[in-house]
């Protein structure tokens, strides 16, 4: 199987507003994907279509070659939404059988999948312990572990790191890693951290305003428009100067390691002016690389390249919408 994911023209109206609009993507089996946007992009409402906790108005979703809403496609996958509602009054053992329960897992099978996932996530010692007494960051963990517990082939995870400290970030961060690259699962990650994406993410897609505005391989996505270059040469405030006569140069300046920071909107003709001026200017050349454009850069690029009309932007009511079970 080619992709764990396969979303093909999906819709989703809340009464006169359309939400998501006619979006396609694919996430390869075996890879990290990351599903990113701005605020009201759609982003959690087209993960709440594929988990069949919202239906579709229009479209299809495959996950793992079945169609979402089948029994199938629910028993391998794990799911971590962006809140996590939890019974503050149960332990954090009785919740994952439950869980496991619900996934037609024996008790014998819930319980040992449960101790295991609670130690692995860190929380191993407080099986007995109420809900109600967890931390924000612990409540996380404990999300993280019932999206685990059926040994899912495809994780679809909402804000994983959400109220974690910069050192459960990092754990989690290296724990979808592994589960990845050593156990071969898919996971799905949607996050407002571009910088953590970056880290775990293979293949991503960017979606505003209900349309995927770019989809497809990280590295490829920030070299295809990659546009600054590191230039060293023997004297960066003469090359400075003659590049920023140049009308295809959008900056020019030198960093604190002297070397010249050149962004540009046209690359070869970037190429031919340096070989120009290096020539006329007898300078030596010690170093001329790109620079790989940022997730974050790139989400900002392509997100400020659609307009945004004020008529189009409308309030959701919560309450208004009806979930699947």
């Amino acid at each position: 199987m080619e992709f764990a994911i396969k979303v093909r023209n999906l819709e989703k109206f809340y009464g006169n507003f359309q939400a998501v609009k006619g979006i396609d993507f694919d996430v390869p089996c075996g890879s990290c994907f990351g599903f990113l946007g701005p605020n009201g992009a759609g982003k959690t409402t087209t993960l709440m279509i594929l988990v069949n906790l919202l239906k579709a108005s229009k479209g299809t979703a495959e996950l793992l070659g079945f169609d979402s809403r089948s029994i199938e496609a629910r028993e391998k996958i794990g799911y971590l939404p962006e809140r996590l509602g939890l019974n503050d009054t149960w332990t954090l053992f009785d919740f994952l059988i439950f869980i496991g329960a619900l996934y037609g897992l024996s008790r014998k099978t819930s319980k040992d999948n449960a101790l295991e996932l609670l130690d692995w996530v860190g929380l191993a010692g407080w099986e007995y312990n109420k809900i109600g007494s967890l931390s924000g960051g612990m409540r996380q963990r404990l999300g993280l572990a019932q999206a685990l517990l059926n040994d899912p082939e495809l994780l679809i995870l909402d804000e994983p790191t959400a109220n974690l400290d910069a050192i459960g970030r990092a754990e989690i961060l290296d724990k979808i890693k592994l589960m990845v690259e050593r156990e071969k699962k898919t996971v799905l990650i949607s996050s407002h951290i571009l910088s953590e994406v970056e880290k775990v993410a293979d293949n991503i897609a960017i979606i505003n305003k209900g349309k995927i505005v770019t989809q497809g391989q990280l590295s490829a996505l920030q070299n295809e428009k990659m546009a600054t270059f590191e230039v060293k040469v023997s004297d960066p405030y003469a090359l400075k100067e003659e590049m920023e006569k140049l009308d295809f140069i959008l900056s020019a300046d030198i960093n604190e390691r002297n070397q010249l920071i050149v962004e540009c909107n046209d690359k070869e003709r970037l190429s031919k002016a340096l070989v120009r001026v290096i020539v006329e200017r007898d300078l030596a050349l010690y170093q001329f690389s790109p620079i790989r454009e940022s997730l974050e850069s790139l989400f900002m690029r392509l997100v400020r390249e659609i307009e945004v009309s004020p008529s189009q932007i409308q309030e959701i009511n919560p309450s208004s919408i009806k979930y699947k079970g």
